[in-house]
């Protein structure tokens, strides 16, 4: 966690998560492969508001998105993954958070690179602040209805912004896609794996999920490579099954069972 531009102005927005299929270009951790849906930062045009106004999005986005009835994940606890609240996590170097409102213009500096948008599947190009507040918006949505949770990953010694990771679920099979993508600035330094790592954790010890998968395009092989570090086991290639920019894509799908995260 494609090409296409976004979904009519009256749907939901997209899940920051479902195939992210990010990737790695020349060794740098870029954004990185992962979703069920493969729809990571997906937003409308820059021209006009996603939603018209008196939809249920429209009504949201009018709020700030913080008038509505939050509906508590706890809900969720008989399906063996209670989520209360969106956690914070740390590595050595890292801080997965949630994304708060105030995010939205470094995201767009950072996901409007070109470089960005060419390796994953539904980051469009170009990319502006209004794309970024709705996204951003649209992972508080996710959450509440126990379809994904989304984290910024920043810096622990500056608290900079470097990149996002994600975790789409499908509850009904314990199994989740993990889609990620770190800023081209901050490429060569190990971002990308060390935030998956603890993603990965997450995912395995507090959401309890059975499996998590990742795909990203083939012409990336060192996404692979990220994949690898991770334990992550080569599934196979789904050959010419997405189109990016008009031009047919394969994809590689890698996974990792519980049981193998365990026995690492």
């Amino acid at each position: 966690m494609f090409p296409a531009r976004s979904p009519a102005r009256t749907s939901r927005p997209r899940s920051p998560l479902p195939c992210a299929i990010g990737s790695i270009r020349s060794g740098r951790s870029q954004s990185c492969p992962a979703g069920s849906g493969i729809e990571w930062l997906h937003g409308p045009d820059c021209t006009r508001r996603p939603w018209p106004a008196d939809s249920r999005w429209g009504k949201l986005a009018r709020q700030g998105w913080a008038g509505r009835a939050r509906r508590s994940l706890t809900a969720q606890e008989s399906e063996g993954a209670p989520l209360s609240k969106p956690p914070t996590l740390a590595t050595p170097r890292l801080r997965l958070r949630p994304f708060h409102p105030s995010d939205a213009e470094v995201v767009a500096q950072l996901a409007g690179a070109r470089e960005v948008a060419d390796t994953t599947l539904h980051i469009p190009h170009p990319y502006c602040l209004e794309d970024a507040e709705d996204w951003i918006a649209s992972t508080e949505i996710a959450f509440d209805r126990g379809d994904a949770v989304t984290f910024a990953i920043q810096r622990r010694q500056d608290r900079k912004l470097v990149g996002a990771i994600g975790i789409h679920l499908n509850r009904d099979h314990e199994y989740a896609e993990m889609g990620y993508w770190i800023g081209v600035p901050h490429w060569n330094q190990g971002y990308c794996t060390e935030a998956a790592a603890r993603a990965l954790a997450y995912a395995f010890e507090k959401l309890q999920l059975n499996r998590v998968q990742a795909r990203y395009f083939s012409r990336n092989p060192a996404s692979g490579r990220v994949l690898q570090k991770l334990g992550m086991q080569h599934e196979g290639t789904l050959r010419k099954v997405v189109k990016k920019w008009d031009r047919f894509e394969d994809l590689e799908l890698y996974s990792i069972l519980k049981s193998e995260w365990r026995a690492r």
